[in-house]
Protein backbone atom coordinates (compact mmCIF):
# COMPACT_ATOMS: atom_id res chain seq x y z
CA UNK A 1 0.00 0.00 0.00
CA UNK A 2 1.24 3.41 0.67
CA UNK A 3 2.43 5.48 3.48
CA UNK A 4 3.39 9.04 4.04
CA UNK A 5 3.58 12.15 6.03
CA UNK A 6 6.26 14.17 7.59
CA UNK A 7 8.59 11.78 9.31
CA UNK A 8 11.71 9.75 8.51
CA UNK A 9 11.96 7.95 5.22
CA UNK A 10 12.15 4.14 5.22
CA UNK A 11 12.79 1.76 2.35
CA UNK A 12 10.55 -0.85 0.85
CA UNK A 13 11.48 -2.78 -2.29
CA UNK A 14 8.60 -1.39 -4.27
CA UNK A 15 8.13 1.93 -2.67
CA UNK A 16 9.94 4.25 -0.35
CA UNK A 17 7.75 4.79 2.66
CA UNK A 18 7.35 8.03 4.56
CA UNK A 19 6.04 7.82 8.07
CA UNK A 20 4.19 10.45 10.06
CA UNK A 21 3.95 11.14 13.75
CA UNK A 22 0.74 9.16 13.39
CA UNK A 23 1.45 6.65 10.58
CA UNK A 24 -0.78 7.02 7.58
CA UNK A 25 0.44 4.40 5.19
CA UNK A 26 2.99 3.78 2.58
CA UNK A 27 3.55 3.56 -1.12
CA UNK A 28 4.35 0.01 -0.27
CA UNK A 29 0.83 -1.13 0.37
CA UNK A 30 -0.12 -0.60 -3.21
CA UNK A 31 2.95 -2.45 -4.34
CA UNK A 32 2.92 -4.99 -1.64
CA UNK A 33 0.65 -6.88 -4.00
CA UNK A 34 3.12 -6.32 -6.73
CA UNK A 35 4.76 -9.42 -5.39
CA UNK A 36 3.82 -11.90 -8.09
CA UNK A 37 4.19 -11.10 -11.77
CA UNK A 38 3.97 -13.64 -14.58
CA UNK A 39 3.35 -14.57 -18.24
CA UNK A 40 4.19 -16.76 -21.42
CA UNK A 41 6.18 -17.13 -24.73
CA UNK A 42 6.22 -17.28 -28.58
CA UNK A 43 5.52 -14.36 -30.92
CA UNK A 44 1.87 -13.32 -30.74
CA UNK A 45 0.54 -11.72 -33.90
CA UNK A 46 -2.76 -10.96 -32.17
CA UNK A 47 -1.19 -8.46 -29.75
CA UNK A 48 -0.34 -4.96 -30.86
CA UNK A 49 2.22 -4.22 -28.18
CA UNK A 50 2.45 -0.53 -28.97
CA UNK A 51 -1.32 -0.06 -28.84
CA UNK A 52 -1.48 -1.99 -25.56
CA UNK A 53 1.24 0.11 -23.95
CA UNK A 54 -0.49 3.29 -25.14
CA UNK A 55 -3.83 2.18 -23.71
CA UNK A 56 -2.19 1.34 -20.39
CA UNK A 57 -0.93 4.93 -20.26
CA UNK A 58 2.66 4.98 -21.52
CA UNK A 59 3.66 7.95 -23.67
CA UNK A 60 5.19 7.61 -27.15
CA UNK A 61 8.60 8.45 -25.72
CA UNK A 62 8.23 5.89 -22.96
CA UNK A 63 7.17 3.23 -25.48
CA UNK A 64 10.37 3.90 -27.45
CA UNK A 65 12.41 3.41 -24.29
CA UNK A 66 10.57 0.16 -23.53
CA UNK A 67 11.25 -1.21 -27.01
CA UNK A 68 14.95 -0.44 -26.46
CA UNK A 69 14.85 -2.67 -23.40
CA UNK A 70 14.79 0.01 -20.70
CA UNK A 71 12.81 -0.29 -17.47
CA UNK A 72 9.98 2.25 -17.48
CA UNK A 73 7.43 2.82 -14.72
CA UNK A 74 4.63 5.32 -14.41
CA UNK A 75 1.53 5.98 -12.37
CA UNK A 76 -1.68 6.35 -14.36
CA UNK A 77 -5.05 7.99 -13.85
CA UNK A 78 -7.06 6.70 -10.88
CA UNK A 79 -9.90 7.90 -8.71
CA UNK A 80 -9.33 9.62 -5.38
CA UNK A 81 -9.15 6.40 -3.33
CA UNK A 82 -6.96 4.43 -5.73
CA UNK A 83 -3.42 4.24 -7.04
CA UNK A 84 -2.66 2.83 -10.49
CA UNK A 85 0.81 1.80 -11.57
CA UNK A 86 2.31 0.37 -14.75
CA UNK A 87 5.86 -0.84 -15.33
CA UNK A 88 7.50 -2.52 -18.32
CA UNK A 89 10.87 -4.19 -18.80
CA UNK A 90 12.68 -6.79 -20.89
CA UNK A 91 14.07 -9.87 -19.15
CA UNK A 92 16.46 -12.26 -20.89
CA UNK A 93 14.58 -15.46 -20.05
CA UNK A 94 11.80 -17.36 -21.85
CA UNK A 95 8.29 -16.52 -20.64
CA UNK A 96 7.77 -20.11 -19.52
CA UNK A 97 10.83 -19.86 -17.27
CA UNK A 98 9.19 -16.86 -15.63
CA UNK A 99 5.85 -18.58 -15.00
CA UNK A 100 7.49 -21.80 -13.83
CA UNK A 101 9.43 -19.86 -11.22
CA UNK A 102 6.30 -17.95 -10.24
CA UNK A 103 4.56 -21.19 -9.29
CA UNK A 104 7.23 -21.66 -6.62
CA UNK A 105 6.06 -18.50 -4.90
CA UNK A 106 8.30 -18.80 -1.83
CA UNK A 107 11.40 -18.77 -4.05
CA UNK A 108 10.02 -16.25 -6.55
CA UNK A 109 9.04 -13.67 -3.97
CA UNK A 110 12.15 -12.91 -1.98
CA UNK A 111 13.56 -9.98 -0.06
CA UNK A 112 14.14 -8.66 3.44
CA UNK A 113 10.56 -7.36 3.57
CA UNK A 114 9.14 -10.90 3.17
CA UNK A 115 8.86 -12.20 6.72
CA UNK A 116 6.85 -15.35 6.00
CA UNK A 117 5.21 -16.83 2.91
CA UNK A 118 3.71 -20.08 1.74
CA UNK A 119 1.36 -21.72 -0.76
CA UNK A 120 -2.00 -23.07 0.43
CA UNK A 121 -3.81 -26.23 -0.62
CA UNK A 122 -7.38 -26.28 -1.94
CA UNK A 123 -8.60 -27.21 1.56
CA UNK A 124 -6.05 -25.43 3.71
CA UNK A 125 -5.44 -26.02 7.40
CA UNK A 126 -3.91 -23.74 9.99
CA UNK A 127 -0.86 -26.01 10.00
CA UNK A 128 0.00 -24.77 6.49
CA UNK A 129 0.62 -21.34 8.04
CA UNK A 130 2.50 -22.63 11.08
CA UNK A 131 5.24 -20.01 10.68
CA UNK A 132 2.81 -17.07 10.69
CA UNK A 133 3.31 -15.03 13.84
CA UNK A 134 1.57 -11.70 14.40
CA UNK A 135 3.52 -8.66 15.48
CA UNK A 136 2.95 -7.22 18.93
CA UNK A 137 1.32 -4.12 17.41
CA UNK A 138 -1.39 -6.28 15.82
CA UNK A 139 -1.94 -8.19 19.07
CA UNK A 140 -2.34 -4.90 20.94
CA UNK A 141 -4.91 -3.74 18.36
CA UNK A 142 -6.84 -7.01 18.68
CA UNK A 143 -7.27 -6.45 22.41
CA UNK A 144 -9.42 -3.39 21.71
CA UNK A 145 -10.96 -4.62 18.47
CA UNK A 146 -14.69 -4.56 17.81
CA UNK A 147 -16.94 -4.38 14.77
CA UNK A 148 -16.69 -0.86 13.37
CA UNK A 149 -13.49 -0.01 15.24
CA UNK A 150 -10.47 -2.26 14.83
CA UNK A 151 -6.80 -1.63 14.11
CA UNK A 152 -6.58 -4.83 12.06
CA UNK A 153 -8.65 -5.25 8.90
CA UNK A 154 -11.15 -8.08 9.44
CA UNK A 155 -14.76 -8.96 8.72
CA UNK A 156 -17.28 -9.45 11.52
CA UNK A 157 -16.57 -13.18 11.65
CA UNK A 158 -12.84 -12.52 11.88
CA UNK A 159 -13.28 -10.01 14.67
CA UNK A 160 -15.35 -12.51 16.59
CA UNK A 161 -12.76 -15.24 16.01
CA UNK A 162 -9.53 -13.33 16.59
CA UNK A 163 -10.18 -10.32 18.84
CA UNK A 164 -9.61 -10.96 22.55
CA UNK A 165 -9.12 -8.66 25.55
CA UNK A 166 -6.47 -11.07 26.84
CA UNK A 167 -4.82 -11.64 23.45
CA UNK A 168 -1.20 -12.73 23.45
CA UNK A 169 1.09 -13.30 20.49
CA UNK A 170 0.75 -17.09 20.68
CA UNK A 171 -3.03 -17.21 21.04
CA UNK A 172 -3.75 -14.38 18.60
CA UNK A 173 -1.44 -15.89 15.96
CA UNK A 174 -3.10 -19.29 16.31
CA UNK A 175 -6.56 -17.72 15.99
CA UNK A 176 -5.49 -15.76 12.91
CA UNK A 177 -4.04 -18.86 11.26
CA UNK A 178 -7.26 -20.75 11.84
CA UNK A 179 -9.41 -17.86 10.60
CA UNK A 180 -7.36 -17.35 7.42
CA UNK A 181 -7.26 -21.07 6.61
CA UNK A 182 -11.03 -21.31 6.96
CA UNK A 183 -11.58 -18.19 4.83
CA UNK A 184 -9.14 -19.31 2.11
CA UNK A 185 -10.88 -22.68 1.98
CA UNK A 186 -14.34 -21.11 1.65
CA UNK A 187 -13.09 -18.81 -1.10
CA UNK A 188 -11.53 -21.66 -3.08
CA UNK A 189 -14.73 -23.67 -2.80
CA UNK A 190 -17.35 -20.93 -3.29
CA UNK A 191 -15.44 -18.24 -5.15
CA UNK A 192 -16.23 -14.53 -5.06
CA UNK A 193 -19.40 -15.16 -3.05
CA UNK A 194 -17.11 -15.86 -0.09
CA UNK A 195 -15.08 -12.64 -0.37
CA UNK A 196 -15.17 -10.76 2.89
CA UNK A 197 -16.78 -7.47 3.85
CA UNK A 198 -14.28 -5.52 5.95
CA UNK A 199 -15.86 -4.28 9.19
CA UNK A 200 -12.87 -2.66 10.90
CA UNK A 201 -14.27 0.84 10.29
CA UNK A 202 -17.68 2.38 10.77
CA UNK A 203 -18.50 1.98 7.08
CA UNK A 204 -18.53 -1.63 5.79
CA UNK A 205 -16.27 -2.25 2.80
CA UNK A 206 -17.22 -5.26 0.64
CA UNK A 207 -14.07 -6.48 -1.10
CA UNK A 208 -16.03 -7.60 -4.17
CA UNK A 209 -17.43 -4.10 -4.66
CA UNK A 210 -13.95 -2.59 -4.74
CA UNK A 211 -12.68 -5.37 -7.01
CA UNK A 212 -15.43 -4.59 -9.52
CA UNK A 213 -14.53 -0.90 -9.40
CA UNK A 214 -10.92 -1.78 -10.21
CA UNK A 215 -11.86 -4.02 -13.12
CA UNK A 216 -13.86 -1.28 -14.80
CA UNK A 217 -10.51 0.41 -15.48
CA UNK A 218 -8.94 -2.61 -17.21
CA UNK A 219 -10.92 -2.96 -20.47
CA UNK A 220 -7.92 -4.43 -22.30
CA UNK A 221 -7.99 -7.40 -19.92
CA UNK A 222 -11.51 -8.36 -20.95
CA UNK A 223 -10.74 -7.89 -24.66
CA UNK A 224 -7.38 -9.60 -24.76
CA UNK A 225 -7.78 -12.33 -22.15
CA UNK A 226 -11.54 -12.90 -21.66
CA UNK A 227 -11.18 -16.20 -19.80
CA UNK A 228 -8.75 -14.62 -17.36
CA UNK A 229 -11.13 -11.70 -16.91
CA UNK A 230 -13.97 -14.10 -16.15
CA UNK A 231 -11.77 -16.08 -13.76
CA UNK A 232 -11.25 -12.90 -11.74
CA UNK A 233 -14.67 -11.26 -11.98
CA UNK A 234 -16.82 -14.39 -11.90
CA UNK A 235 -14.74 -16.89 -9.93
CA UNK A 236 -17.08 -19.55 -8.52
CA UNK A 237 -14.52 -21.98 -7.14
CA UNK A 238 -13.56 -23.47 -10.50
CA UNK A 239 -11.23 -21.83 -13.01
CA UNK A 240 -12.12 -21.81 -16.71
CA UNK A 241 -10.49 -24.50 -18.84
CA UNK A 242 -6.88 -23.74 -19.70
CA UNK A 243 -6.13 -21.68 -16.59
CA UNK A 244 -4.43 -22.73 -13.39
CA UNK A 245 -3.60 -21.03 -10.14
CA UNK A 246 -3.10 -21.13 -6.41
CA UNK A 247 -3.63 -19.12 -3.24
CA UNK A 248 -0.70 -18.07 -1.08
CA UNK A 249 -0.36 -16.32 2.26
CA UNK A 250 2.36 -13.91 3.29
CA UNK A 251 3.48 -11.52 5.98
CA UNK A 252 5.38 -8.58 4.54
CA UNK A 253 6.83 -5.44 6.08
CA UNK A 254 4.98 -2.44 4.68
CA UNK A 255 6.27 0.74 6.24
CA UNK A 256 5.66 0.79 9.99
CA UNK A 257 3.35 -2.25 9.93
CA UNK A 258 3.70 -5.76 8.62
CA UNK A 259 0.79 -6.83 6.43
CA UNK A 260 -0.67 -10.33 6.55
CA UNK A 261 -2.34 -11.14 3.26
CA UNK A 262 -3.95 -13.79 1.07
CA UNK A 263 -3.51 -13.62 -2.71
CA UNK A 264 -5.10 -15.65 -5.50
CA UNK A 265 -2.72 -16.14 -8.43
CA UNK A 266 -4.41 -17.07 -11.74
CA UNK A 267 -2.19 -18.08 -14.66
CA UNK A 268 -3.14 -18.14 -18.31
CA UNK A 269 -0.23 -20.19 -19.68
CA UNK A 270 1.72 -19.43 -22.82
CA UNK A 271 -0.42 -19.36 -25.94
CA UNK A 272 0.31 -17.64 -29.26
CA UNK A 273 3.36 -15.97 -27.80
CA UNK A 274 1.88 -14.48 -24.65
CA UNK A 275 0.91 -15.50 -21.17
CA UNK A 276 -0.86 -13.53 -18.49
CA UNK A 277 -1.02 -13.71 -14.71
CA UNK A 278 -3.52 -12.05 -12.40
CA UNK A 279 -2.71 -11.50 -8.72
CA UNK A 280 -5.93 -10.88 -6.85
CA UNK A 281 -5.68 -9.83 -3.22
CA UNK A 282 -8.43 -11.48 -1.19
CA UNK A 283 -7.32 -10.29 2.24
CA UNK A 284 -4.94 -7.73 3.75
CA UNK A 285 -4.62 -6.86 7.42
CA UNK A 286 -3.75 -3.19 6.81
CA UNK A 287 -3.88 -0.28 4.42
CA UNK A 288 -6.05 -1.33 1.47
CA UNK A 289 -9.47 -2.66 0.56
CA UNK A 290 -8.64 -4.39 -2.72
CA UNK A 291 -5.79 -4.79 -5.17
CA UNK A 292 -5.41 -6.44 -8.55
CA UNK A 293 -2.22 -6.97 -10.52
CA UNK A 294 -1.93 -8.13 -14.12
CA UNK A 295 1.31 -9.24 -15.74
CA UNK A 296 1.58 -9.76 -19.48
CA UNK A 297 4.60 -11.58 -20.87
CA UNK A 298 5.32 -11.30 -24.56
CA UNK A 299 7.95 -13.51 -26.18
CA UNK A 300 10.47 -11.23 -27.93
CA UNK A 301 13.33 -13.67 -28.37
CA UNK A 302 14.48 -16.94 -29.87
CA UNK A 303 15.66 -20.26 -28.47
CA UNK A 304 19.25 -18.99 -28.70
CA UNK A 305 18.47 -15.50 -27.41
CA UNK A 306 15.44 -15.65 -25.09
CA UNK A 307 13.74 -12.42 -24.08
CA UNK A 308 10.42 -11.64 -22.47
CA UNK A 309 8.72 -8.28 -22.41
CA UNK A 310 7.17 -7.97 -18.98
CA UNK A 311 4.30 -5.49 -18.67
CA UNK A 312 2.83 -5.17 -15.19
CA UNK A 313 -0.26 -3.18 -14.25
CA UNK A 314 -1.58 -2.76 -10.73
CA UNK A 315 -4.59 -0.92 -9.33
CA UNK A 316 -5.18 -0.73 -5.58
CA UNK A 317 -7.94 0.92 -3.57
CA UNK A 318 -6.55 2.31 -0.34
CA UNK A 319 -7.86 3.80 2.86
CA UNK A 320 -5.08 6.33 3.39
CA UNK A 321 -6.14 9.25 1.20
CA UNK A 322 -8.86 10.65 3.41
CA UNK A 323 -8.62 13.58 5.79
CA UNK A 324 -6.98 16.96 5.41
CA UNK A 325 -3.69 15.48 4.20
CA UNK A 326 -5.24 13.42 1.39
CA UNK A 327 -4.35 15.81 -1.42
CA UNK A 328 -0.76 15.95 -0.15
CA UNK A 329 -0.30 12.22 0.32
CA UNK A 330 -1.60 11.14 -3.06
CA UNK A 331 1.14 12.61 -5.32
CA UNK A 332 3.86 11.59 -2.87
CA UNK A 333 2.61 8.02 -2.76
CA UNK A 334 2.45 7.80 -6.54
CA UNK A 335 5.97 9.16 -6.92
CA UNK A 336 7.39 6.69 -4.39
CA UNK A 337 5.49 3.83 -6.02
CA UNK A 338 6.94 4.60 -9.43
CA UNK A 339 10.50 4.81 -8.16
CA UNK A 340 10.18 1.69 -6.03
CA UNK A 341 8.66 -0.42 -8.81
CA UNK A 342 11.59 0.32 -11.09
CA UNK A 343 14.02 -0.89 -8.43
CA UNK A 344 11.98 -4.01 -7.78
CA UNK A 345 11.70 -5.14 -11.39
CA UNK A 346 15.42 -4.56 -11.92
CA UNK A 347 16.15 -6.79 -8.94
CA UNK A 348 13.75 -9.43 -10.25
CA UNK A 349 15.28 -9.22 -13.73
CA UNK A 350 18.80 -9.67 -12.40
CA UNK A 351 17.83 -12.65 -10.23
CA UNK A 352 15.86 -14.46 -12.95
CA UNK A 353 18.56 -13.93 -15.57
CA UNK A 354 21.22 -15.15 -13.14
CA UNK A 355 19.19 -18.28 -12.31
CA UNK A 356 18.48 -18.95 -15.97
CA UNK A 357 22.17 -18.75 -16.92
CA UNK A 358 23.01 -21.06 -14.02
CA UNK A 359 20.44 -23.57 -15.23
CA UNK A 360 18.35 -23.32 -12.07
Amino acid sequence: MIQLATGPVCSYPLVTVITCPKPFLSGATLLFVLGAWGVGSGVNASIDEGALLKEIGFSAQEIQRITRGEVVARTTQADSSAVALAVAATIAVPPTFYTDRLRDIASFKQGPEIHQIGKLSRQPTAAEMATLVLDQADVDDLRDCQVGDCGVKLDAQGIQAVARRDARIETASAAMRSYLAHYAGRYQQSGNAALIEYRDASRPKPLLQDLRAIMQHLPFLQRGWPRLFEAIAGFNGTLPEGLDGFVYWSKEKIGPRAVVSLTHVIIRPLQDGTAAVATKQIYASHYGHASLGLTILIDKGTAQDPRSRVIYVNRSRLDIFGGIFGSIKRPLVRSRAREGSERTIRQLRDRLERNYRAGK
